[in-house]
């Protein structure tokens, strides 16, 4: 068995739909559960470092800046961190509502604030996330990869 060389836009396409779907499942739990307990927030959150530590060398933001690499796919690998970055922000204000919700209703009752360091990394995920997101949105900004309606643009949280 041989091993078959992937074109950029299969790679880029592959891991696009990889992390749409991990963001379908926040959104899933979202709808159907109306809190989320420690387990499944830590799940969420190894599937996502899964994801990102899988992740082909030649697309993780380290090496984007390389001379060779074509615009388009610079553009695109952007787009597959913009959709990533906004799962984290996802889980991010996911975590923090269900957070202050339960800590207004009763301190007692309130799982999420007991395990500190598990809750802790998400949160500060989410505002590393909002920052690097915003840095990519500047930068294609600035090369005239945002068009007047890019759904992506309209759709990070």
């Amino acid at each position: 068995m041989h091993n078959r060389v992937l074109s950029p836009k299969t790679v880029i396409q592959t891991e696009l739909t990889k992390i749409a779907f991990l963001e379908a499942e926040i959104l899933r739990n979202h709808l159907v559960f109306k809190d989320l307990n420690i387990l499944t927030i830590e799940s969420i959150t190894a599937d996502l470092q899964k994801w990102y530590g899988q992740l082909p060398p030649e697309m993780h933001i380290s090496n984007l800046g390389r001379e060779e690499l074509p615009e388009n796919v610079r553009r695109s690998v952007c787009q597959v961190h913009l959709l990533y970055l906004g799962t984290i922000m996802l889980l991010f204000r996911r975590v923090l509502c269900q957070a202050l919700r339960t800590y207004m209703l009763d301190n007692d009752r309130n799982i999420l604030w007991k395990p500190l360091q598990s809750l802790g990394v998400v949160m500060e995920d989410g505002l590393i996330a909002a920052k690097h997101s915003a840095r990519i949105l500047g930068l294609l900004l600035a090369n005239d990869g945002i068009f007047k309606r890019c759904w992506l643009v309209m759709f990070v949280p």
